[in-house]
This record gives structure tokens, sequence and C-alpha cells, in this order.
């Protein structure tokens, strides 16, 4: 099945690239709705104001290193009391509890914050009693409604012996969420749909959060201060002890590797082990960072094609063409519609930043770093279908930004050095140009920061390294383009108890794969052990997809000679037909043939025997509309007795050919986004049902 990286993102991201907000639907409505005057308007919260309470007091604790947090709070003299509740999502297969715990605010007349969570029970009949608990990106990301999207890689390699708690931070997803800035969506167009520079509209885009900052700052039920990861740290120690935990394992990704660290030197005396994945310093400042973590990745990723001679060949010099594709794009930008609206989809202007923010969001996961260089040789030729498929995750949420500031403008940007604002402001070369907005990593934090009246300067203290001597696990990808490998190796270097595991051919989600999985089961089943880490293959170079439409067109399929059996359930009948040479997966009664060019793609033959049943196709589609399959007419030279139905979405579509008779029923189906269908229906799909012998 294909995998969509905002799936990523919303476990690791540092907001960089904040498309796990916005999907192309929703930028689709906002374009139809042209009347922006009431987005500044915000619902008003529970009326009920949260008291100070007096034990939360401000005396010191003690960290790891010795050093006294002016940020650590003492434990409640009593744990809080967890609500259940319905869970956001559907459970699947999980057994899942779900509930949440009210925080009030030391700040009288201030709204309590809820902390919302997912506890994934183990059925293990042995089960320990030290959970896992997940960590998640930003500061702003969140994690509950991708849940079972992103079990496989953060429960999964735990439940079999533990519970898995996730959770939401404060002011993002479920836990009490910031307002958004709305009135940023009026940008949306000039910034996705025009030809203009985006670093041409940072004041514009800095005028707008400047309004809704001052909305905010004067809602007294909010205090944005409150926001921040000391603060993240006690929520967290509240939720262990609501839950009743002595003791729990922490998995931190991207900034949830900054929380853990937090946690580490205010509240160590509840961790029993760590994992850090897309490791972030606290001593290390993002400010301006970024570009040179960018280029180090991208050479990564080019070294990676001149090591194949196929990809070699139509990229010689990666930089080169990369900077031609960028100027010709800056000049004329590439228009391609992207799946989503009203069914026909929306126009996408990719101008040189929109290429370059992509391929730095395509850089956090390895099957999207592993197809970057086909995608800049499919734009040097001309080629936009790979683009099509991929564009919307070039699309940044404008509005989704308070959690994110918060943090920064008071951990980061108060210890930005000049050297720091200096790199953070250029975008003379392509690889800074990754800070221009609406990216708020470089010159727009800078300029956003000085808006905020409540947001107060962190203790140097949030700026200072931590050491631990708790076991701990470091997972670090050599794609990664935000927290680059030598972070993760500093980090590694000055704790006693570290592993430290270098992934090549991963991206800032260093804990994809197989390997990593099976790394973080059996280190948190014992943290004490030796563990090998053979299967990481330190230093191997990793493969690139090397399959640009230059070479291969999307619309091309290999059919090869085969059978299929159209009657399993009553002693087999096999019939001979001709099928696509794609990656096959096999169930009782179907079959289904995926494309696969890349892990975006979501092209699929189905061949399901017996008759003909709706539901069981659905299965395939992203069905964002209720119509149903409709009776239409052949579009090629095709027997009368087959039936040809289309299914149209606003997203992917359908075609199926079907045939249902007494002695013969079966039907194919072909699913793809609705730009390619008409085409993969004359070269792929017409060619199978005509290659079956009607009885």
């Amino acid at each position: 099945m294909p995998r969509a990286l905002c799936s990523a993102l919303l476990a690791s991201s540092l907001l960089v690239t904040a498309c796990s907000s916005l999907t192309p639907e929703d930028l689709a409505v906002r374009y139809r709705e042209p009347d922006l005057a009431n987005l500044g308007l915000e619902g008003t919260r529970d009326e009920a104001n949260g008291e100070s309470d007096p034990s939360r007091s401000n005396d010191a604790g003690t960290s790891t290193t010795g050093q006294e947090s002016a940020n650590a709070r003492l434990p409640r003299p009593e744990p809080l009391i967890p609500e259940p509740t319905e869970c956001w999502f559907d459970p699947g297969a999980y057994t899942v509890e779900c509930g949440w715990i009210e925080i009030p605010s030391e700040t009288p007349g201030v709204n309590p914050v809820r902390i919302s969570f997912a506890r994934f029970r183990s059925a293990a009949t042995d089960r320990r009693d030290d959970p896992v608990v997940y960590l998640h990106g930003g500061p702003g990301g969140s994690i509950l409604d991708a849940a079972v999207a992103l079990a496989p890689s953060i429960v999964d390699p735990f439940i079999d012996t533990r519970d898995v708690v996730l959770y939401d931070q404060r002011g993002a997803g479920e836990s009490s969420a910031l307002p958004a800035c709305r009135e940023a969506w009026s940008l949306d167009q000039r910034f996705f749909t025009s030809r203009e520079r985006h670093e041409d509209i940072t004041g514009a885009y800095l005028e707008i959060l400047e309004e809704c900052i001052d909305r905010v700052e004067r809602r007294r039920d909010i205090v944005l201060d409150e926001y921040n990861s000391a603060t993240n740290a006690d929520d967290l120690l509240d939720l262990i002890r609501a839950l009743g935990f002595d003791a729990v394992n922490l998995f931190g990704n991207s900034y949830g590797t900054r929380l853990a660290q937090t946690l580490l030197r205010d509240h160590p005396e509840r961790i029993r082990s760590v994992i850090l994945s897309g490791v972030y310093p606290i001593e290390e400042n993002l400010v301006g960072s970024v570009p040179e973590a960018f280029r180090s990745a991208l050479d990564e990723v080019f070294d990676a094609c001149a090591s194949l001679p196929r990809c070699a060949e139509h990229l010689p010099d990666p930089w080169e063409t990369l900077e031609a594709v960028v100027t010709r794009i800056d000049a004329q930008p590439i228009e391609v519609i992207v799946p989503g609206g009203d069914g026909d989809g929306f126009p996408l202007h990719v101008g040189g930043d929109d290429f370059l923010a992509l391929l730095h969001g395509l850089l956090y996961t390895a099957g999207g770093a592993a197809l970057i260089p086909d995608l800049i040789i499919d734009i040097e030729n001309g080629h936009t279908n790979r683009l099509m498929r991929i564009g919307a995750d070039a699309i940044y949420d404008t509005a989704d930004v308070l959690g994110y500031l918060a943090v920064q403008c008071r951990e980061e940007v108060p210890f930005t050095t000049e050297e720091q604002a200096a790199e953070a402001n250029r975008s003379d070369t392509l690889w800074h140009r990754v800070n221009v907005p609406p990216a708020v990593i470089g010159s727009l934090v800078l300029g956003a920061c000085p808006l905020f009246n409540s947001i107060s300067q962190a203790s140097p203290l949030e700026n200072e390294p931590v050491t631990w001597s708790q076991p701990t696990l470091i997972l670090s990808g050599g794609f990664d383009p935000v927290t680059p490998p030598w972070w993760a190796e500093q980090l590694a270097d000055r704790l006693p108890n570290a592993t430290m595991v270098s992934f090549a051919d991963r991206g800032h989600d260093a804990g994809e794969g197989a390997c990593a999985t099976n790394l973080m089961s059996r280190f948190v089943g014992d943290p004490q052990a030796p563990i090998a880490i053979d299967c990481s293959k330190s230093g191997t170079r990793p493969e690139v997809n090397a399959r640009p439409e230059v070479t291969h067109s999307p619309l091309d399929a290999e059919l090869r000679d085969t059978t299929f059996d159209i009657d399993p359930e009553r002693g087999g009948r096999r019939v001979p037909m001709r099928l696509p040479d794609w990656a096959i997966d096999r169930y009782a009664v179907e079959e289904a043939y995926w494309r696969n060019l890349d892990a975006w793609d979501p092209t699929v033959v189905v061949v399901r025997a017996g008759l003909w049943d709706e539901s069981e196709i659905l299965f395939y589609v992203d069905a964002l509309s209720n119509d149903g399959f409709r009776a239409t007419e052949h579009v090629g030279d095709v027997s009368d007795r087959w039936t040809r139905r289309g299914y149209d979405t606003d997203s992917l579509d359908a075609v199926s050919y079907i045939v249902e008779e007494d002695a013969f029923s079966m039907n194919v189906t072909l699913v793809a986004f609705g730009t390619e269908i008409d085409g993969l229906e004359r070269s792929v799909l017409l060619p199978i049902v005509g290659s079956i012998e009607l009885p």
C-alpha cells in the first residue's frame, strides 16, 4: 500500500513543513470561500477557570547533571484523576483506552489545559508495568488523530510486552489546542497558486501573524508563556502519575527528543530508558542551522545517485541540474492539478521555493529521499506526473503556528547568535531558500518573535547540555534535513550509557524500518543488555529509485501471461489472462497489482473472482464521496458481455469491468488519480480485459 509523507511529519516534524493539518481538500474549500472577513473569530472556551495550585511551587529541582532547574516543579501531593472518553480515532484491531487529565493554570482566571491520551493495551498475560510513552514532534505537532496510521512504527515494536501511551502535548491536537491563525489563510492563494516568490510575501505574512498574536494575547483565558518545554515536561509527569505508573520508557521523535531531555533534567526519577530518533539537543539552535543540514542531506542523496549508473547517467551533476531547474521554474512556475476540491482538483503553482520545500519534506522519510533524483530528472525533462502525485506535500498550513512560535520564541530565538541570525536571513543559495516563508525556521521566526508581548525569555538553562545515566538508544538518519547526524553523535558522546545507531538510508524519521523496530523492541525489553546493531548497515550507501519518467513512462506496463482462479471456493478454475508485472498482494478471492512507482503511488489493478461487490473495491479507494459506482459506456473495443462502471471521488478514481454469468463471474478494477486514469485504462486495463477469453 502507498504511504503518505504527512503521516511521518505528524510524528516527527519540527513544523518545517506543516502539512499534517492541511489537506488538498482543506485548501480547495478555502478557495471556494472568498469571504475571509470572519476568519479571525474564535469560539469561546469552557467558562471554568483554573485555579493556581500552591503545591506547584517554583522551587528548583535537581537534574541528573546536578544543575538546578528554575523550571522544575515539585510533584502534586495527589495525582490528577484521568477522565475516560471515547477515542478520537477508530482503534481497529487494537485495544485502546482514551481519556484526558485537566491541568490547572498557575495564573488565576486562566482556563485549565486538557491533556488527551490514548493508552494502547498489551494483551500479554505477563504485561510489564513500565509502558512506552511516545513524545511526538513539533513543537505544536500532534499524534492522536493519526494514532492508528502510525501505530506500526510507534506502537507495534512494544505492544507484545507492555502498554504504549500516546498523547498530544498542550496546545496541540486534542489537548486544548491553541487557536489557529486562520487570518493567514488569506495568503494561501499567493503562496500556492501565484507566481510570487515566497520571500516577497514575508512582510504580508508577518502582518497577518501580528493580527493573530494580538487577538490571542488579548484573551484572558490563554497565557502563551505557559506553552514551553519545561511546562510540557511537567504535564507529562502529571500524566504518568495520573495513569499510575512508577516508571516509563520514553520514545521521543524530533522535538519529542528535546522534550525527553527536559524531562530527564527536571524529573528523571521515573524514567527507566530512553529512545531518541531525530535528535534535537537542547543546546543546539535551530534558527539558521537548517540550511546546512538540508545541503548535507541532499549531498548524501546525490552521492547515492552517483553510485548507481542508471541514475548518474541522467543526473551527472545534480547541483547544477537542480540550480537550472529552480531558476527555470522561478521564472515560469509549473502548474499541476492536485487531486481534491470539487473532483477535478485545483491548480498548484510550483515555483522554486515550493520545489525546494518539497525536496526538504521528502528527506523526512527513506521513501521520499529515494525518489528525489527521479523528481529532479522528471522536471528537467518536462514530466510532471510524479510532481502531481506528491505536489500537495509542498503545501504548508500557514495558520497552525502559535504552538511552535510559543516555544521557539521563548527557548531558541533569545539564544540565537549574530552569526546564526545571519545564516537564517540568507537566501542566496538553494539550501538557504528552505528558510523562506511560510517556513518558520529562519528569518520568519526572527521577525515573528518580537510581535509577542506575553512570551518571556527562558532561563539560560534551556540552552545548556543535559546529561543522564539512564540507558539510551539514539537513532539517526543520514538523510535528515533538520536534525543532522552530527547532533545525535555529539549527544551520544557525552552520555555514559548510550547506544548510537546510524542509518545511512533514513531521513528525519530514523525509526522507520524493520531494523529500527527490532532494535527498539529488544532495547526496551532489556535496556542494560548489549545490543547488536549490525542490521543498521552503518556506512552503507542507500539506494535511490532511479526510475524517472524519461526512462519509465507511468502509463506503460509490461503485461505477462498468467492465470487467475475465478472459482477458488469450489475447487478452483483457472482462466488465462494477462496481468501487469507489478507488486502483488494475494487474498482468498482477489489479487491486487500495485504499480509502486514511488511511495506516493496509489495505482492498483484489482482482479476479483465472483459476483460484483462494491464494498470490497472501495477498500482501495480514498473515498471522499458516496456516489457509488455508476454504469458507464465502454471506452474501447470490449465485449458487450462486460459492464463498465466508474467511480469518481475528490482524490482517486476507479473503473471496473464486470461480467456476471452463471458459469463465469469476475471483475477487474483500476484505481488511480483522475489525471492518469484515462490513459491507464487504455494502456493497461483494456488490454487486461481483452486478454480474458470468455467461455
